[in-house]
């Protein structure tokens, strides 16, 4: 399972759009709307389309100084969670593999995506 990065830090560059208390913003490196700033918890997020398709091995790789992602490091689950909420996705406890979520979570998970881009949670086998 891929895995992304969440940033504690200031803000940098202007603002493009925004989804509940998340807001996308320019980074230096990446360019515009490449950060999402949740006002709430005053994390600054990687977007997913920036590693998407990258190992976890690829991206802690880069964590460190001189990497591309120096600065930034794994957000922790209760991290991710306070995103999804932050993000007004109501139902978070409520998903299971077999009911999907509710239908409450559908509009503000697409906005959400929309913000900060899709991402490969997981990689398909190589064929044989």
């Amino acid at each position: 399972m891929l895995r992304h990065a969440a940033l504690l830090g200031s803000l940098l560059g202007t603002s493009t759009s925004a989804v509940g208390a998340l807001l996308s913003v320019a980074e230096f490196r990446f360019g515009a709307g490449a950060e999402t700033v949740d006002a709430d918890s005053q994390l600054v997020w990687l977007d997913l389309s920036i590693t998407s398709g990258k190992s976890y091995d690829e991206i802690s790789g880069q964590l460190g100084p001189g990497g591309l992602y120096v600065g930034y490091r794994y957000a922790t689950p209760n991290e991710a969670e306070g995103l999804f909420r932050h993000a007004g996705i109501p139902d978070i406890d409520d998903y299971t593999p077999l009911n999907g979520g509710t239908a409450r979570n559908f509009d503000p998970a697409r906005a959400l995506i929309a913000l900060m881009g899709p991402s490969n949670f997981f990689r398909r086998p190589a064929s044989r």
